[in-house]
C-alpha cells in the first residue's frame, strides 16, 4: 500500500508540529517545514523518523515568493502527490490600526495569507493535492484591536479558504481549523490562560489533541468542503472585542 503523504508549515513548533507528528503517526510521510526554528524541524524528523515513521525538513522563509516556489519544487521531488496540505505557519505581532506600517501588514499578509494561497495554487493546478487544511483563529470573528495586521491577514486568509473551496472543487476539498485558547501567545504562560479561559463557554483551556481531531475530522470526511472548525470552547459566539 503506497503511504500517505502530507506538507505542514510552521511544522517545527506550537500547533503545527503537534499536527505534523500526528498525521506521522498516523502512517504520513510528512514534508515539515520551518523557517527559522530549524533544529527544532530537525529534531522533528529524528523524532518521527525514531519512531518509525518518515518525514523531511524543508526550510524557508513565507515572506520570499520565489522561495515558496523553490520549496514547492523540493516537496514535488520528495513526494509526486500531497495527499494533505496544512496550512499553519503563522506570524503574530502586536500593533493596531492607527500604528502598523506598511511593512509589518505586508510581512502578515504574506507569512499568514498569500504563501499559503502560493502553495495552494502551485499543488491544485496539476492535481498533485487532494485535501488542504487552513490554520485560522477563532478571533476572526471578532475585532482584536491589538493585533491589527495580523487580524487583518487572518481575515484575508479567511476569505481565501472560502474562494479556494469553490473554485478546486470538486478535485480538492478546502477546510479551516480556528483555534482559540490552545497555547498562550510567546512569552504568556499561567496567568494568561487563566484569565482567557473565562471567556469561553466551556471555561477552560483547549488541548493539541482537540486540534489533531478537528484536522483528523477535515481530512477523513470527504463530504466537507469550505468549512471553519472553530476548536474554542465556544468562544466565537460573543462576538465581542478581543483584548
Amino acid at each position: 500500500m503506497k503511504m500517505k503523504t502530507a506538507m505542514v508549515t510552521g511544522a517545527a513548533r506550537r500547533i503545527g508540529r503537534a499536527v505534523a507528528l500526528h498525521l506521522a503517526k498516523n502512517g504520513y510521510r510528512v514534508a515539515i517545514h520551518c523557517h527559522g526554528s530549524v533544529e527544532a524541524g530537525a529534531a522533528l524528523v529524528k523524532t518521527i523518523e525514531t519512531a518509525g515513521g518518515a518525514a523531511f525538513l524543508v526550510q524557508g522563509n513565507l515572506q520570499d515568493e520565489q522561495r515558496c516556489a523553490a520549496m514547492v519544487q523540493e516537496v514535488r521531488c520528495q513526494m509526486s502527490h500531497v495527499n494533505v496540505l496544512v496550512n499553519s505557519a503563522s506570524t503574530f505581532t502586536e500593533d493596531n490600526v492607527l500604528s502598523f506600517s506598511f511593512d509589518s501588514l505586508r510581512d502578515h499578509m504574506m507569512v499568514n495569507a498569500f504563501a499559503p494561497l502560493l502553495f495552494s495554487r502551485a499543488f491544485a493546478c496539476d492535481s498533485a493535492v487532494d485535501c488542504i487544511v487552513n490554520f485560522l483563529d477563532s478571533r476572526v470573528v471578532d475585532y482584536d484591536d491589538t493585533h491589527a495586521s495580523y487580524h487583518l491577514s487572518k481575515r484575508t486568509f479567511d476569505d481565501i479558504t472560502r474562494m479556494l473551496a469553490m473554485e478546486l472543487a470538486p478535485d480538492v476539498r478546502v477546510n479551516a481549523v480556528a483555534p482559540g485558547l490552545i497555547l498562550p501567545p510567546e512569552g504568556k504562560g499561567d496567568d494568561y490562560v487563566e484569565m482567557r479561559r473565562r471567556e469561553n463557554l466551556l471555561q477552560r483551556q483547549g488541548t493539541l489533541d482537540e486540534i489533531c481531531m478537528a484536522v483528523d475530522f477535515l481530512v477523513n470526511n470527504e463530504f466537507v468542503t469550505g468549512q471553519t472548525v472553530f476548536v474554542d470552547g465556544g468562544r466565537h459566539l460573543k462576538g465581542a472585542f478581543y483584548r
